[in-house]
């Protein structure tokens, strides 16, 4: 599996090339390079790349890898494997997740910026 396969296939979800650069802001010599997997895309850059084309990164990624089949977790199943961590887990899921969130609002503060533009 080479990760230019996932940018070709979320890239194909705008008509162009052309027009997968200008709604992603990323050049389409970037874009070529990555497809080609010359250059990998950043984790940053993946998931603005796949929200300024209207897809999901983690369902993208998930279907790539071959685990878009497995059912997903209810918020009770996970909140049940959560409190079955110990404590100190429990903090390094919280401090991760907000990270994650904390990554999240900047790429979608970005991708509006874009839109606005």
């Amino acid at each position: 599996m080479k990760i230019g396969n996932l940018i070709k296939d979320i890239v194909s979800r705008a008509s162009s090339m052309n027009q997968a650069a200008k709604k992603s802001g990323v050049s389409q010599s970037t874009l070529s390079e990555w497809i080609s997997g010359k250059v990998s895309p950043g984790l940053e850059k993946y998931i603005y790349l796949c929200r300024a084309l209207g897809c999901r990164p983690g369902v993208e990624l998930d279907n790539f890898l071959g685990l878009g089949g497995a059912k997903p977790q209810t918020a009770e199943d996970l909140l049940g494997s959560v409190l079955a961590l110990k404590p100190s887990e429990q903090q390094r899921l919280i401090a991760l997740v907000t990270m994650k969130f904390s990554d999240y609002l900047e790429v979608q503060e970005m991708i509006d910026i874009k839109k606005a533009e």
